[in-house]
């Protein structure tokens, strides 16, 4: 068998190809794996990469994905990784797919060392999440960077995801305390007008709420009772004059005989009387979105000018924006 020598020892072939072998597949040094924090900030000098940018800056989603994928595919531990993620993310948006550009948004996020643009992956992960009605896994993103995150801007956007996640869910109490935390987080990045903040969290403390089981066990004792305690007093006649009504004529029917109209009454007493706790609990719940939305509006408003845009809503910077259309960089 031939034999390799090295220092004057021989070494078979096949077990030198084997440990070769072995060495590909062993774990990225320290200095590889920190080259995934963030994407280096110089020029691109990988050609599939410059490709990709100058399909993306263009426009051209579809082109800028297919070639992105190349790189990752080739390249799965190369430096511009971290930039493949991020322009992913965007690119399934801009073309309708956000559950591919929540995967590329989650394994952005996982491998990131940069914790600020973890706290950016989280906060897009969410909104994405929202947009899939995931209101739940929303919420907890946005929990997750208030946790984590300590960039003011960064944490009014999280209480904006976690507020709106909230109010999806029609937790309402929660979303009066959680408003009441962003006039604190707002104030962190600047000081706003100190009247327009005193009437803004005099609002929240005076928003009144109801609770839609209080409204559902009023009526149920009394019909029409738990629309008079939402502010429906029209649905509150509406539903005592009904139950009312049908209530009497099942009485007159039974007292005289009449089987037929008594189960056809009791029918429609039963029917209209479900339907009745059933819309006070309604009329409470588009009550409370009616009285806290109102607020979340004027709040989130100012919001979005102080928290910013973020790193996956504002203009992307690329390293080769300016070197040309597509057709150039891919002769």
């Amino acid at each position: 068998m031939r034999l390799l020598r090295f220092k004057g020892r021989g070494l078979p072939l096949p077990l030198f190809m084997a440990v070769l072998l072995l060495l590909s597949f062993a774990p990225a040094t320290a200095q590889e794996c920190e080259s995934v924090a963030e994407w280096p900030s110089g020029e691109i000098t990988d050609p599939c990469c410059r490709i990709a940018e100058g399909l993306f800056a263009s426009g051209f989603w579809d082109e800028a994905v297919t070639e992105y994928q190349r790189y990752l595919y080739w390249q799965p531990r190369g430096a511009w990784r971290p930039l493949c993620l991020h322009r992913l993310t965007i690119c399934w948006q801009r073309l309708g797919r956000p559950d591919l550009a929540l995967d590329a948004c989650m394994a952005g996020q996982s491998e990131s060392r940069s914790p600020y643009m973890k706290g950016e992956y989280g906060l897009e992960a969410g909104e994405l999440l929202l947009g899939l009605k995931q209101e739940v896994a929303a919420a907890t993103k946005a929990r997750q960077v208030l946790e984590e995150s300590s960039d003011p801007r960064q944490r009014v956007r999280a209480r904006s995801l976690q507020i709106r996640s909230l109010m999806a869910q029609d937790r309402f109490e929660d979303v009066r305390s959680a408003l009441a935390l962003i006039l604190r987080e707002m104030r962190a990045v600047r000081d706003p007008d100190p009247v327009d903040s005193e009437d803004l969290r005099l609002a929240i403390d005076d928003a009144s709420l109801r609770s839609p089981g209080t409204s559902r066990l009023l009526s149920t004792i009394v019909p029409g009772a738990g629309q008079l305690y939402a502010g429906r007093p029209g649905g509150a006649i509406n539903a005592l004059a009904l139950t009312g009504s049908l209530g009497h004529l099942l009485v007159s029917s039974s007292r005289d005989g009449d089987v037929g109209l008594a189960f056809f009454s009791f029918y429609l007493l039963r029917r209209y009387y479900h339907g009745n706790r059933h819309h006070a609990e309604r009329a409470c719940l588009d009550r409370n979105r009616a009285e806290i939305g109102a607020l979340m509006e004027r709040v989130l408003g100012e919001a979005a000018k102080v928290g910013g845009s973020g790193a996956f809503r504002e203009e992307a910077p690329s390293p080769c924006r300016d070197r040309g259309p597509p057709s150039t960089l891919m002769r």
